[in-house]
């Protein structure tokens, strides 16, 4: 699939209104304000209406963070929009002092008060998956169609498996466009190698040193790791590293009352050992010594458990294993490995 650019579409506006004070050079005005709740290009960055009798010309600059040029223009009887050719960074913030009231004299114009707004950056999806394909934090591959690195949202070009023998809920969870969880353990796998808080969000810190990272040509350290968990009985845990299964234990998981719900998540705490604490079905307190965890999902984690046997429900949502198997595993399952629990 091809990729493609933003879409230019103006999204639902916030209209503040705020009463003007006091003003040396002039009665005060009140100044309705209309902001896009997201930035895309041609939108305006703000748009302002006022009764005040004045120019565009008059207008003091727009002051914003980061500090953007914006040149106002007259749009209708008192409305001016001010518009911008700066590039900003995808998944960035940009703060906007917006007036909220204007005094005027024969010559120019001052904003006597601004209140700040903040307009969302949006973030080419697309291209976060080429940044992130081409990086090795995919189970897919990018190939751009002029043979350039995808440093910016206007590389094109085509994704493919590089591991075609995942199992299918690995498949599924697969779709250029969309930012879903197989993009959020991808960002925390990057985040977290390269010191970052592990958010899973694509803000402009990480876009910028995903960017930099292709830039330098540079791949992750990490192979790509998947965690499939079967509750069908014997219930089982299978790791795959590389799309290649490398081992499967019996496990046990959640007993009813406590189930493991089903679904995908990313790794985000990954810990050798835990005193793990809580209360049991019957009311009861437990704390137990446990190793080799990988918590995946509020507090279910994949982790070593003494039982007698294994195979079938029998923990309080967590995903048993047998301490050799457990131990053997949890190198594999660092911070933004996907955990897939399933009937």
């Amino acid at each position: 699939m091809r990729i493609r650019g933003l879409i230019a579409v103006l999204l639902p506006l916030c209209t503040v209104f705020v009463a003007g004070s006091a003003s040396a050079t002039s009665s005060p005005h009140a100044v309705a304000v209309q902001v896009p709740r997201t930035l895309i290009a041609g939108v305006p960055v703000i748009r302002i209406t006022s009764d005040a009798t004045t120019s565009a010309r008059q207008l003091p600059a727009l002051v914003t963070s980061p500090s953007i040029a914006t040149t106002w223009h007259e749009i209708g009887p008192h409305q001016f929009a001010a518009l911008t050719t700066a590039s900003l960074t995808p998944g960035s913030t940009l703060t906007v002092n917006a007036p909220t009231a204007i005094s005027c004299s024969d010559s120019a114009c001052r904003f006597t008060s601004t209140r700040a707004i903040s307009i969302d950056v949006p973030l080419n999806v697309t291209w976060l998956q080429s940044l992130l394909a081409v990086t090795n934090y995919l189970p897919v591959s990018f190939t751009s169609t002029s043979g350039s690195a995808p440093t910016s949202p206007s590389v094109t070009g085509t994704f493919a498996w590089r591991f075609p023998l995942l199992p299918l809920s690995v498949h599924s969870l697969w779709i250029p466009g969309v930012n879903n969880v197989l993009v959020k353990g991808a960002l925390m796998s990057f985040q977290n190698e390269h010191a970052m808080r592990p958010t899973g969000i694509a803000d402009s810190a990480t876009i910028s040193s995903l960017v930099n990272m292709v830039t330098a040509g540079k791949v992750s350290s990490r192979t790509w790791n998947y965690v499939d968990v079967s509750e069908r009985r014997p219930q089982r845990t299978t790791l795959f590293v590389d799309g290649v299964q490398k081992m499967s234990t019996l496990a046990n998981t959640g007993v009813a009352g406590a189930t493991t719900p089903l679904g995908t998540y990313p790794v985000y705490i990954h810990i050798k050992f835990q005193w793990m604490t809580g209360q049991n079905l019957d009311g009861s307190h437990y704390r137990d010594p446990v190793n080799w965890i990988s918590y995946f999902n509020g507090g279910d984690a994949l982790h070593e458990f003494y039982r007698y046997t294994y195979g079938w429900p029998q923990s309080l949502g967590c995903v048993e294993m047998p301490h050799s198997a457990a131990q053997a595993m949890w190198p594999y399952t660092p911070i933004g490995t996907l955990v897939t629990v399933h009937a």
